[in-house]
């Protein structure tokens, strides 16, 4: 009985294991032409429904406005760019600190941003009270 179960069950190897179905590789120009077609359609839906890829905002000095100026001077330690833009964060980083940003939620990173400014904003303070204390010696 055990043979003949061996024998209907054709989708086992010898050892018992599932053999898994090998795919067909896909050859000829029909196939290629068939993916070249199907990436075509699919980033032509993509710029009909104005999805962008990856671009910037750019936008030229004539065309800006007051506001756009302001925010632009604003930013020119390019904190501002890097607590709204998670890219523009990890391009700042060290190789080895971008591999590691993958497992960093978005509020870690906005914590280590606002960390840091605070540790910058209460240095002179720090150091005001460390000098009076150091003075009374």
């Amino acid at each position: 009985s055990r043979s003949g179960s061996r024998r209907l069950g054709s989708a086992t190897s010898a050892a018992g294991f599932p053999k898994t179905p090998r795919a067909r590789p896909l050859f000829g120009i029909g196939a290629m032409m068939l993916l070249r077609r199907a990436t075509q359609q699919a980033l032509a839906s993509r710029r009909a429904a104005g999805v962008r890829t990856a671009t910037t905002a750019v936008v030229s000095a004539s065309q800006e406005t007051m506001s756009q100026k302001a925010w632009r001077w604003l930013d020119i330690t390019g904190f501002l760019t890097k607590w709204h833009s998670r890219r523009a964060w990890i391009l700042d980083l060290d190789p080895p600190s971008r591999a590691a940003s993958v497992m960093m939620t978005e509020y870690e990173r906005k914590l280590l941003l606002w960390l840091t400014w605070m540790n910058f904003f209460f240095m002179p303070i720090s150091l005001w009270y460390w000098y009076g204390q150091f003075t009374h010696l």
